[in-house]
């Protein structure tokens, strides 16, 4: 065992050796090999029960081969940081071995993922260390890609979850978990305590699991290849005849049953039966709320082994936030038995979302709610008293409610006052969508869309603004990831634009519609959804140049050179100023060989009046073309011209100083290097917004959009007077 500081003790010489340790536990070169298909087959599982982790979309996790010393160092840190948001739930059960296995599940939250994610085929790595008294007691490491093409769209839904195995002496340690995205190094790191008792104490100690709900299980499932010792091994957390999916964050709703499955260090049953109490403890460790119940007694199967069973709980109501659930069991002995759970995240009873995951809620933690698109807090104005519709109530009747109710926010939106409209859309939507029994949502976009249809058919401008009030709502619902409302929202500003053009509207307003679309959605590396609505924008207006843009951006991304081209020719035959469509297109044919070409795309582009940023690119793609062929003198000049387009640029310095030093000017040189550059700014260099996604191009649009929309909110207003 190699001893370290602790974290909060590693500071100068003790954090280097501390550091030294970290990366002594394994190999010194950070290379993970080729990784192997995505999905994965387990040849083992237990007899007649499935593992979760068997799925079809299951990825397979490869050992690491050492990390960099930067990483030792986030692992080292005293504080929890990062911009990825991850769950760590850690199951001590002692199944075999001299050592005791402890089962980890790490859920990635998906949106803080992709938020910080700039490639369509990720890699992600995950560090698991055990530390005891400054002791890298175990640990374990896992790397794997994610197709952002195929699982882009489930993965912004949830998120990844993965699952790995530690193997820890009895003991008290602090697991650091630490999610790491290597391409650009944007990670999350969680600290959780975990205690492993003597395989022989004599006394139980039990683990409580919160099961997933099945209809929100909708992780991206990962798991490491094999256990430690190269074998795999059954899954272990069974209740009866079902494999448990253990919610590392769990989710409670105030006032509703709380449903959990007791463990012990075996795996099985830790009590006959007995009693137990729950308390939920908030700020301070103050109990917010007790709750005594029955535990009922294990099942024992045909083969005599035995499963766990579910037991049940409830508190009062109480305010949403985020709690410590602490638990008293009965032993035989009659002594209490007290464990800490995981913290939960509870819900207000008026929350619409049905069985929440914790990544569902970041919304409704303090902590998290950062600035969103929507003026108000996405939760109703007011308690609804109204009682469900009867059974006997025909779905017209439904629909005819649901469209006065959908008038009255509208007429909200066309009087100006836009946070009051958006709290009547969100407390008629969400209300729609509680009720998956009766169909609500679907019902309700059939009232709205025979709203729309009757507007338009009187005025179809008066649609514009109803489409951008949508769009404005999606971004909403989807920040604060409400993905059932955000699906709703989309699809509704799809069917709303294409009403829009079937009963005259101009093609090229819903076409930017699409766009704006596509946009968001490309921002999120869901690179299919996005192609799919820049393919309906060109059938509505073949010549939009951000659609043919963001095709080709999407493309270049994904390595298809020549699908790429052939957007960019499309483009520029309809706009042949478009700079930065003359700039992709030069380096596209570049990257395929037609030199001649791109060398001539990249002189046109220096030579015109296009943004700094794509002129001082052109200047440098010319000037390393001259260097690959040997004319250092003319890839000077041209660089030269670059100082001057964006001063604030620091790699036309760079490879002008190299090259001097080629010339045998080394005082050229050394003023190239020693020139005070001044100091950047926020934005971006260069070569970041290229790696980017078109936003200039994107932000034309909605703008257009957002302009027609305010044009048409007096033709809304008399359509919809006294509809509210």
């Amino acid at each position: 065992m190699i001893t370290a500081p602790s974290a909060t003790s590693a500071n100068g010489a003790a954090r280097t050796a501390a550091l030294a340790a970290l990366l002594a536990t394994s190999f010194n070169v950070h290379a993970a090999g080729p990784l192997e298909s995505q999905t994965v087959e387990d040849p083992s599982p237990v007899v007649g029960v499935a593992s979760p982790f068997e799925r079809a979309t299951t990825l397979q996790a490869h050992e690491l081969r050492g990390f960099r010393a930067s990483v030792a160092n986030q692992l080292l840190s005293a504080t929890e940081l990062g911009e990825i948001a991850i769950a760590v739930l850690a199951t001590p059960l002692d199944l075999a071995g001299d050592r005791v296995r402890v089962p980890f599940f790490v859920e990635i939250d998906g949106a803080s993922f992709l938020e910080h994610n700039n490639a369509a085929l990720p890699r992600v790595e995950i560090y698991a260390y055990a530390l005891e008294e400054g002791a890298v007691a175990s640990y374990s490491s896992g790397v794997f890609t994610v197709d952002l093409a195929t699982l882009g769209e489930a993965v912004w839904a949830s998120g990844l979850k993965f699952y790995g195995q530690l193997e820890l002496d009895p003991g008290s340690y602090d697991l650091r978990v630490l999610v790491r995205n290597f391409q650009n190094g944007a990670s999350g790191l969680r600290s959780v305590p975990v205690t492993v008792t003597q395989k022989d104490a004599g006394t139980p100690h039990p683990i409580v699991v919160f099961p997933t709900p099945k209809q929100r299980d909708s992780w991206v499932t990962v798991r490491q290849a094999r256990g430690l010792d190269g074998s795999s091994r059954p899954y272990p957390l069974v209740s009866g005849d079902e494999a448990i999916t253990p919610a590392a964050r769990p989710v409670a709703t105030s006032g509703r049953t709380i449903q959990a499955v007791l463990f012990d260090a075996s795996g099985a049953a830790p009590l006959k039966s007995g009693r137990a109490q729950a308390m939920l403890l908030g700020e301070t460790d103050r109990v917010a709320a007790e709750a005594r119940f029955d535990l009922a007694p294990p099942r024992v199967t045909s083969d005599g082994t035995v499963r766990s069973q579910p037991f049940e709980f409830k508190f009062g109501e109480l305010a949403s936030g985020e709690y410590n659930l602490h638990f008293e069991f009965e032993r035989p002995d009659g002594d209490p038995s007290r464990v800490t759970t995981q913290p939960i995240i509870v819900a207000e009873e008026s929350t619409r979302e049905r069985d929440l995951l914790w990544v569902d809620l970041r919304w409704l933690v303090r902590a998290q709610d950062k600035a969103a698109p929507i003026d108000v807090p996405l939760a109703t104005t007011r308690a609804r008293k109204e009682k469900p519709p009867s059974s006997r109530r025909n779905g017209s009747r439904i629909i005819a409610r649901n469209a006065q109710a959908y008038k009255a926010a509208l007429a909200l939106l066309g009087h100006g006052e836009m946070p009051q409209a958006r709290t009547a859309l969100f407390d008629l939507e969400s209300e729609a969508m509680a009720k998956v029994s009766t169909r609500g949502l679907e019902r309700l976009r059939a009232a709205q869309l025979e709203v729309a249809e009757a507007l338009v058919a009187k005025d179809s401008d008066s649609l514009l603004p109803v489409i951008e009030f949508h769009h404005s709502i999606y971004l909403g619902y989807r920040s604060r990831r409400l993905f059932s409302l955000a699906t709703h929202a989309r699809r509704l500003v799809e069917d709303l634009s294409d009403i829009y053009v079937v009963k005259g509207g101009a093609p090229t307003n819903a076409a930017n519609a699409f766009v704006s679309l596509a946009g968001y959605l490309q921002e999120a590396q869901l690179l299919s959804s996005s192609e799919r609505l820049f393919l309906r924008a060109l059938e509505r207006d073949p010549s939009n140049v951000t659609a043919l843009l963001g095709l080709a951006a999407n493309f270049e991304k994904g390595g298809h050179y020549n699908d790429a081209i052939g957007y960019l020719e499309r483009l520029i035959e309809v706009d042949p100023d478009s700079s930065e469509g003359l700039l992709r297109l030069a380096v596209n044919l570049q990257r395929v060989g037609t030199l001649p070409r791109a060398q001539q795309l990249f002189s046109d582009v220096l030579e015109g009046s296009g943004p700094a940023w794509v002129r001082c690119l052109a200047a440098e793609e010319l000037g390393r073309a001259y260097l690959r062929a040997g004319d250092l003198t003319r890839a000077v000049e041209v660089l030269e011209r670059a100082l001057p387009i964006a001063p604030r640029e620091h790699s036309p310095y760079v490879l002008l100083a190299y090259l001097y030093d080629r010339l045998h000017q080394p005082a050229k040189a050394l003023e190239m290097v020693s020139t005070p550059i001044p100091r950047p700014d926020d934005r971006a260099s260069a070569r970041q917004v290229y790696d980017s996604w078109p936003f200039a191009s994107m932000k034309t649009s909605r703008e257009a959009l957002s302009k027609l929309a305010a044009a048409g909110l007096p033709a809304l207003s008399r359509l919809l007077d006294g509809a509210a």
